[in-house]
């Protein structure tokens, strides 16, 4: 039989255990990324480097020079477009989107940058991004998502793409102009 102290104090307990609990669930939760959380202007010159090599994405890219893409990914990437295999170095990456761009498809890009931070020689970025394609036959096909992008400071200085991975996202609202 339990009196009323013991009952108190098995209450007492578990409410300490509850906290405790919650308190520890707490300290491991991951904040959201902050919106637009660019780095610090002591790296402005890796930013500028790093935002310069998305730029030139989009641009080879659309104008079918897709060649000139490999000086923007290291040999040994890792690239995960959505919804294909897994693309293992800058050989397979620049044949997959060659291919894309032979099928006839006219794409247009947007992407804006969410999160961007640097240490040391990796650099890790996500952007929001947006893609309008028009197929041969004029259908066209909107897609938007995020990019979780790793990028390695080569011995040479050079940003590269290291590792690269697409989703599609539906709270992304990133339009065209």
């Amino acid at each position: 039989m339990y009196d009323g102290s013991s009952l108190i104090a098995r209450s007492v307990l578990k409410g300490i255990f509850f906290v405790t609990v919650a308190a520890g669930l707490n300290a491991c939760a991951v904040a959201p990324l902050a919106r637009n959380n660019i780095v610090t202007s002591t790296q402005d010159a890796d930013r500028a480097a790093i935002r310069s090599n998305g730029e030139r994405w989009i641009t080879y890219y659309q104008a079918g020079e897709i060649e000139k893409m490999r000086d923007l990914y290291e040999d040994d990437a890792l690239v995960m477009p959505n919804g294909s295999p897994l693309l293992r170095g800058s050989d397979e990456t620049v044949d997959f989107f060659a291919r894309n761009r032979r099928s006839g498809n006219e794409v247009t890009f947007r992407s804006e940058p969410e999160n961007l931070v640097i240490e040391g020689d990796r650099a890790y970025l996500v952007t929001q991004y947006a893609m309008r394609i028009k197929s041969p036959d004029g259908k066209l096909t909107h897609i938007k998502g995020r990019t979780f992008l790793v990028y390695r400071r080569g011995t040479d200085g050079m940003w590269r793409l290291w590792r690269d991975m697409d989703n599609s996202a539906p709270d992304v609202e990133l339009e065209f102009d």
